[in-house]
């Protein structure tokens, strides 16, 4: 086949560097991966508080401290964190805002620097002659494919961070311990690298308490390098960092399990549990149930075990520490899992990030000595993995479940939507203040009530802890807060359900009042849920409000619509909140709803209906209901600036749902209907925003 190339594009492709190229292809992958969509799914829990943290002042956010609010009361809380990632987010988001992207970018970044790690890492394993040629394009492909990367790369935590620098610690060590041995003992040749390796360690302790771990490791690694050189040496270094990190550990213990409650919601974990989660994290990740993928998972294992083997099976290998990958990834494992035997405590996949690149890199290893010894069986592995992690990512993109919390900014935008005056909301979940700062309409309702609407937020009272109980009845506490307004809207954020366990809140609301609205999100990592309560249970409308227009139309000769008001927006760009007054002339025949939309005059003469102006309402079909008037509760959208010429007309329609057929305008009255649809055309005044900012 290369005959037939012609011979100076043939001479090119042979000068041609192609691992450079596969390295920056790679690169270019995870940035791409981690990029894509980055804003899509929504801050969870985990990332308010990145934020939170970051955007406090420099004091509060370099000692970890956490003031928890709930719009009465504050609690102090210690994150379990250092502070590394924190001080760069806080200096972006100082310069950059606090976007979803700007939080992101730096795991982003972070994640893709991991290519170009494993493959400095990848190098010197092979330049050493413990791991097989090919080690670090295996490698480097295995980082740019896995799904965890892609998992942490879009989330503003630390620990994509803290899978670099950690891998760059251990490169950098091993780097530095090879001048003892190579350079006839001079230190002098490995300062750089003796420098570059102080610095990387001390971010790394500085980014995840849990770098801790490692450094038992890296110790025993500098003190039987060291006992070539200088026995004394060797035991002093030992003993200094045996010391230092022990009282590093017991000073982190003291502080995180200080804090009331500390590790009560932990309970403890079985190593073979560990060990599987931890192998198919690292294999086809976290957004592919662990059941579906065990052969796939088995054979990067074996692949790891083949490489843990290969660098260190030989005396050879053993006296240039190939030992150094496998005791690294076991050790920090064990080490928690002994620690979780006297207190429980975070073990998910996560927080054996740091194991991640060791791991990939002991698995190119062994693919590496199988594609020299079996060819085809490594290009089957190959084709393997990249379609497991393949479908991984995709489901990762396209399943909701992997969107790592409910969307608060849906759940918010309902709120918004559908908000009106003589309303209250009362948000219930201290520890997720910072999420509804951010999602809800706060700011707005206070602008709205200052300019005279009677609308306003409040926070659900501290609620029981267990075996506290409460100050007082949770009755007395809301019958306090929701009286004198209409209607009572409810979010409901259970990230942390301990704090209401039996409900009560609900259930009174429940009790008390009518139930006009659901909406739940359910989500692996918490739920999120909103309610909306009529303050009366709902009643006959005896007389129609004299304000509105009067419309008198039946649909179908089953229902009338008598009346439409339109109300003020509580804010410019706010929905304009319609009430509909429905009578029942007969019972319907089917379960009919009601769509209403906006349309708007155009200077051409056209009517355009305005996006997101539609909205649905329901019927009953209990028989009771005949003769009598109800009010309907709906909005449209209209535009932020009205012009003094706007004309509107707001079209209403019956369909079933089953069916999709629509009832037929029996009686317009003065109003025009649109035949084709058929829906009836009432022309409309829309009031200004009691609040124009």
């Amino acid at each position: 086949m290369l005959n037939s190339i012609p011979e100076p594009l043939r001479l090119w492709l042979r000068r041609v560097q192609w691992q450079p190229v596969l390295v920056l292809a790679c690169t270019l992958l995870v940035f791409g991966k981690t990029t894509f969509d980055l804003d899509a799914k929504t801050l969870w829990w985990d990332e308010s508080l990145s934020l939170q943290r970051s955007e406090q002042g420099w004091s509060d956010l370099l000692l970890g401290k956490l003031v928890l609010k709930d719009g009465v009361s504050e609690r102090i809380t210690w994150d379990q964190h250092p502070f590394a990632f924190y001080v760069l987010l806080g200096i972006l988001i100082r310069l950059a805002g606090d976007s979803v992207l700007v939080l992101r970018i730096m795991s982003v970044c972070a994640a893709t620097l991991l290519v170009p790690a494993v493959w400095g890492f990848g190098g010197f394993l092979e330049r050493t002659g413990l791991a097989p040629d090919r080690t670090r394009l295996w490698a480097v492909a295995l980082v740019a494919l896995n799904p965890l990367v892609l998992w942490y790369g879009q989330e503003a935590r630390p620990y994509t961070m803290w899978m670099l620098l950690s891998l760059l610690s251990l490169w950098t060590l091993s780097e530095w311990i090879a001048t003892w041995q190579w350079q006839h003992r001079r230190f002098s040749h490995g300062k750089r690298w003796a420098v570059a390796w102080l610095l990387v360690t001390l971010a790394t302790l500085a980014t995840h308490f849990y770098a801790l771990l490692l450094v038992p490791v890296q110790a025993i690694l500098i003190f039987v390098g060291l006992l070539r050189i200088d026995r004394k040496l060797a035991v002093e270094a030992l003993a200094f960092m045996g010391v230092l990190t022990t009282a590093i550990a017991v000073a982190v213990f003291q502080m995180i399990t200080g804090q009331p409650g500390a590790g009560s919601n932990y309970a403890p974990i079985g190593l073979h549990r560990v060990l599987w989660e931890a192998v198919h994290g690292f294999g086809m990740g976290i957004s592919v149930p662990a059941g579906w993928t065990v052969p796939l998972d088995s054979i990067l294992l074996a692949a790891a075990v083949t490489g843990a083997w290969t660098l260190s099976g030989t005396e050879y290998n053993r006296s240039r520490h190939g030992w150094l990958l496998p005791a690294v990834l076991a050790a920090p494992i064990l080490l928690l899992f002994v620690a979780s035997l006297i207190q429980p405590n975070y073990m998910a996949v996560r927080h054996h990030a740091q194991l991640l690149g060791p791991y990939l890199l002991m698995a190119a290893a062994g693919l590496a000595a199988w594609q020299r010894r079996m060819p085809l069986a490594a290009l089957a592995v190959a084709v393997l993995v990249v379609v497991g992690t393949g479908f991984s990512s995709w489901r990762y993109f396209r399943e909701p479940i992997y969107g790592k919390a409910p969307d608060y900014a849906l759940v918010g935008s309902i709120l918004e939507d559908g908000i009106r005056d003589g309303d209250i909301v009362l948000f219930k979940g201290p520890n997720s203040w910072r999420l509804f700062r951010r999602f809800f309409p706060m700011d707005e309702i206070d602008g709205a009530r200052d300019a005279g609407a009677s609308i306003h937020w409040r926070a659900v009272p501290p609620v029981m802890v267990p075996g506290m109980g409460w100050a007082t009845p949770v009755g007395d506490r809301l019958r306090d807060i929701v009286g004198g307004y209409d209607r009572v809207w409810l979010v409901e954020d259970r990230t942390l359900p301990y704090e209401d366990p039996e409900h009560q809140v609900l259930t009174w609301m429940r009790a008390e009042m009518h139930t006009q609205g659901e909406w739940g999100f359910y989500h692996p990592n918490s739920s999120l849920a909103l309610f909306l309560f009529l303050s009366e249970t709902p009643s006959p409308v005896a007389v129609l409000p004299d304000d509105g227009v009067i419309v008198d139309a039946d649909f179908n000769g089953e229902l009338r619509l008598r009346h439409v008001q339109v109300e003020p927006r509580l804010w410019a760009g706010g929905q304009v909140p319609l009430t509909l007054y429905w009578e029942y002339l007969q019972v319907p025949d089917r379960p009919w709803r009601f769509i209403v939309w906006l349309e708007e005059h155009t200077t051409d003469g056209r009517w355009l209906k305005l996006p997101h102006s539609e909205q649905h309402g329901t019927f009953s079909l209990d028989p009771a209901r005949v003769g009598l008037v109800e009010l309907a509760y709906s909005h449209v959208e209209a535009p932020p600036k009205l012009a003094e010429d706007s004309s509107f007309r707001l079209q209403v329609l019956l369909y079933d749902p089953e069916t999709l057929d629509k009832a037929p305008v029996t009686e317009a009255g003065p109003w025009d209907t649109k035949p084709e649809e058929p829906a009836l055309m009432i022309p409309i005044s829309i009031p200004e925003a009691e609040r124009s900012g």
